[in-house]
């Protein structure tokens, strides 16, 4: 079974963005150089927030579905803050198929941005 990650970017402005991928690097450097989401287009990254690998791809969607449209900006910030704590947010979600994954200006793609 093929693993699928949601992920938060840091975007320039303060903002974060939500995504799903099933190759972090490959979509880390689609949202950089300007060839991802309209919405990291006009908000370049600036660094990974928090990254959760899932089990499945259905898994991977519902999380991304009730990051985006369940939590507020303030909720997000805490949850970008503390990931390893996303069983707290979303107890439905089987602990065994979400893994948060270190994030940060150290994931390769944002190691030479300012």
């Amino acid at each position: 079974m093929e693993a699928y990650y949601v992920y938060m970017l840091r975007c320039r402005g303060g903002s974060l963005y939500t995504g799903m991928t099933n190759d972090v690097a490959r979509r880390m450097a689609m949202h950089c150089s300007g060839r991802g989401a309209k919405y990291t287009r006009a908000h370049p990254p600036e660094a990974l927030a928090a990254l959760w690998r899932c089990g499945d791809k259905i898994t991977a969607s519902r999380l991304e579905y009730a990051i985006k449209a369940k939590l507020t900006h303030g909720q997000k910030e805490t949850l970008a803050a503390a990931p390893g704590r996303i069983g707290e947010w979303f107890p439905a979600l089987p602990a065994e198929a979400v893994t948060t994954l270190p994030a940060g200006k150290e994931f390769p793609i944002f190691a030479n941005q300012t």
